[in-house]
């Protein structure tokens, strides 16, 4: 098990394999079977390169500038190729800009920038209200809209290079702490979130009944569309921030998602009376 946060030089290799892997998938398994998409736009829509891997946050407006808008298009340009060579053409267009990136962000990537209100300073544009986040342990909270006592929460692994679930009492309490701060200060009462961890039994534990009840279905394989985020990727990346090279060579096999990014809600009665039971 590795103890050491991960270097910068780590960050450009995971930095690298996860661009890799966006535009393999991408090419190989996604296109073929999105009838009339361009190929850059099922990587906009669909993989993390945008966001995850090259740290272009304006997703807001479907990252509608010229650097993303080149990257896209050169997707496009050459979408006839074969996948690996696709991948291959795709990194060396990208190489450049995404070791630029990485020098720009790496101190505030999660597991190196304690996951808290800085973790917001290398946007470079204004966080929409809707997109202002409140922290709590590893999950991260939406302020929610006016009148509503939904709160919608996000995940991310803050005590990197341990795993989330290495302490039993870590996520109760950060769960337990969430709901405490979204009841006082906006009147929640509910909670949800979509993420590939509710198709995995160690998360799924962490909820009552009705968190199960609420969960949206799962798919077959080959209906199955991921979204752009690492609420669909993260199963792919390990508790130190690096891509977990077993799961990664099954995947460029298959082109399956082994857990489904899928939806729940419950009360927060409910979840505080389950927490109890633990």
């Amino acid at each position: 098990m590795h103890t050491q946060t991960k270097s910068f030089e780590e960050h450009l290799v995971f930095t690298e394999e996860l661009a890799r892997l966006s535009f393999f998938y991408a090419r190989k398994f996604l296109w073929p079977r999105q009838t009339g998409k361009p190929l850059g736009l099922c990587i906009r829509d669909h993989t993390p390169l945008l966001y995850h891997a090259l740290n272009f946050t304006n997703f807001e407006n479907n990252w509608n500038t010229p650097e993303c808008i080149a990257v896209l298009s050169k997707a496009d340009s050459l979408a006839a190729l074969e996948p690996e060579e696709f991948e291959n053409e795709m990194w060396a267009f990208v190489k450049e800009t995404a070791r630029n990136r990485v020098e720009e962000i790496f101190p505030m990537v999660v597991g190196i920038q304690p996951f808290d209100d800085d973790y917001l300073c290398f946007h470079r544009t204004p966080i929409p209200r809707s997109f202002r986040y409140l922290y709590c342990g590893s999950l991260r909270y939406e302020e929610p809209a006016k009148g509503s006592d939904l709160c919608t929460f996000h995940i991310a692994n803050a005590p990197a290079p341990a795993s989330l679930f290495q302490d039993s009492e870590y996520l109760p309490l950060c769960l337990m702490t969430m709901m405490k701060e979204a009841e006082l200060r906006y009147g929640c009462n509910r909670l949800t979130t979509t993420t590939w961890l509710n198709d995995r039994p160690r998360w799924l534990r962490l909820f009552p009944e009705e968190w199960q009840r609420n969960l949206t279905p799962r798919l077959q394989d080959e209906q199955y569309t991921p979204v752009w985020s690492i609420g669909a990727w993260g199963q792919f990346i390990d508790a130190r921030g690096m891509l977990e090279p077993t799961r990664v060579k099954e995947f460029r096999a298959s082109g399956v998602f082994r857990y489904q990014q899928r939806t729940s809600q419950c009360s927060f009665e409910s979840l505080r009376r389950h927490l109890e039971t633990l």
